[in-house]
């Protein structure tokens, strides 16, 4: 078995949300404020991206991320839905920003949550 560390982003997102269904609909929620927010000034966040993510490929990953947020009910719902289009090639790394943003500077109230994201998404 591979060690987590090595997992697909894809399936460390199918991994969190099988383990936390319950939080889902609130995460969801969240990753849609948030992409909005960004795509409002996207200069602003940008610059916390690795130098390899232009701008462009920021903006267009911000753009397919509102669109595949726009299905809320199937991503809190379906766990290889959740998966499949938020952490797919191209949107996981406006996901996982946003998601670590949502356990540590909201400061989610479940410290496991908090701490699987971490384990899983930061490297």
């Amino acid at each position: 078995m591979k060690s987590y560390n090595n997992l697909p982003n894809r399936e460390k997102g199918y991994f969190l949300h099988r383990w936390f269904p319950q939080h889902m609909p609130a995460l969801v929620r969240f990753l849609t404020d948030m992409v909005v927010t960004i795509r409002e000034r996207p200069e602003s966040t940008h610059t916390e991206f690795p130098p390899s993510f232009s701008y462009d490929d920021f903006l267009e990953a911000l753009n397919l991320a509102n669109e595949r947020l726009a299905e809320a009910d199937q991503l809190a719902a379906k766990a290889t839905f959740f998966a499949k289009y938020l952490f797919g090639r191209n949107i996981d790394a406006v996901m996982i920003y946003c998601l670590l943003q949502y356990v540590t500077v909201i400061q989610h109230p479940d410290r496991k949550f908090t701490e699987a994201v971490i384990f899983l998404f930061e490297h």
